[in-house]
């Protein structure tokens, strides 16, 4: 009886080991894969936080397709150039964004094809934007071939700026080979220049013709004239081959805009009209800026018609300021829009062909830029004038 009760007692030791052994082994695996969830939860977070963050600051924009052609994915950036809202539903998206697109991309985004850097333009609510359109079909594998998953990913890039800031670049250095050109060139010309208007002061001085008295007057006198107005030229030259020295100062320009205004409007016949901001200070040469805006207002008050005005404009936003000149003549022509701010080019009859020149070179110095746009799109309505705009860096106040 005591062996039996021996073994009944080893038995129920063992059955009770190996149940707590099980029980054990159990809470051992749950809490590891509990752990192990957690911590892939916590990873997937992470990586889902920072995928929205890096779309979200992206400055080019994302869509994602499915192979259903619904949209699962658009980024902030893609929003703002289509004008469409991130809460609107696929369907609606995907025919909102594609009617803004050239039927030969449409066309190719229906069949998933592979699209590298094909430009086209974009007319957004500002202005018509150039964009470049990437495209590429991704396959997801997986263990079961037949549940592989494909996405379309499409990316939007918008090169206006790049466009711009090549052309300027191509610009400065054209502009910057032909001002050291200038230069060498003036000071060449100035001296024997400078001798022949001595030689035609001394002849009419000096000597008296004995016929023809009033015929040499004239051309003495002529001879004087085009020497002083070359060496203006040559000066001109000199001027634009110097780099210009700034006196910079804090400048509150809302209130340096008003005070400034009679000034402007004693240019021409028409009223310039001022609009600005609330206050922002930029640091800035107040006399070589004021310079900039005369010869800008100039051109606009020359642009045409009896019916033309002129609006002289302050914008500030977040770093920086924008300075406006917007007039509604008759603007500037698709050919010559590419030349206007070339050195020693005019439209007009006695322009010089350094205002635009001079007014880059100087914005330039203030670390800033000039653009403009002919014609240009005012509260959604197409202005068949032009608009220039001065950008400067705003300092804080």
């Amino acid at each position: 009886a005591l062996d039996r009760l021996q073994r009944n007692l080893i038995q129920r030791l063992v059955i009770s080991s190996l149940f707590f052994l099980l029980l054990g082994s159990f809470v051992v695996v749950y809490l590891l894969k509990k752990d192990h969830y957690a911590f892939l939860k916590s990873r997937y977070a992470r990586v889902s936080a920072y995928n929205a963050a890096i779309l979200e600051n992206m400055e080019e924009g994302i869509i994602v397709m499915e192979s259903d052609r619904s949209l699962s994915v658009m980024n902030p950036a893609a929003s703002r150039m289509f004008d469409l809202p991130l809460s609107e539903s696929d369907a609606v998206r995907i025919e909102a964004f594609q009617s803004r697109l050239p039927a030969e991309i449409v066309e190719r985004l229906k069949t998933f094809s592979t699209i590298e850097g094909l430009p086209f333009s974009l007319n957004t609510p500002k202005a018509e934007t150039q964009i470049e359109i990437y495209a590429k079909k991704v396959a997801f594998d997986r263990q079961d071939e037949q549940d592989q998953r494909h996405i379309y990913i499409i990316i939007f890039r918008n090169i206006s700026a790049q466009t711009e800031l090549e052309n300027f670049r191509r610009r400065r250095s054209k502009l910057a080979a032909m001002g050291e050109l200038a230069s060498r060139v003036a000071h060449e010309i100035r001296n024997p220049l400078n001798g022949i208007s001595v030689l035609a002061q001394r002849i009419q001085r000096e000597y008296k013709p004995q016929q023809n008295t009033e015929e040499f007057e004239n051309m003495t006198r002529s001879i004087r004239d085009e020497s002083n107005r070359i060496n203006e030229i040559i000066e001109a030259f000199l001027l634009y081959a110097r780099a210009p020295k700034l006196n910079l100062e804090p400048l509150e320009l809302s209130k340096w805009l008003q005070n400034s205004t009679p000034v402007f409007s004693a240019m021409g016949p028409l009223q310039v009209q001022t609009e600005t901001d609330k206050p922002c200070t930029v640091l800035a040469d107040a006399a070589q800026l004021k310079q900039v805006l005369i010869n800008l207002i100039r051109n606009a008050l020359e642009a045409g018609t009896e019916q033309n005005t002129v609006i002289l404009s302050l914008h500030c936003s977040e770093g920086e300021v924008q300075i406006r000149i917007e007039d509604t003549g008759t603007g500037i022509p698709d050919s010559l829009q590419d030349k206007i701010f070339d050195l020693y080019f005019s439209t007009r009859e006695n322009g010089s062909g350094l205002g635009l020149s001079i007014v880059e070179k100087i914005i330039s110095a203030h670390n800033g830029s000039v653009r403009f746009e002919s014609p240009y799109r005012c509260n959604e309505i197409i202005q068949q004038g032009t608009r220039f705009e001065i950008i400067l860096p705003k300092i804080n106040e």
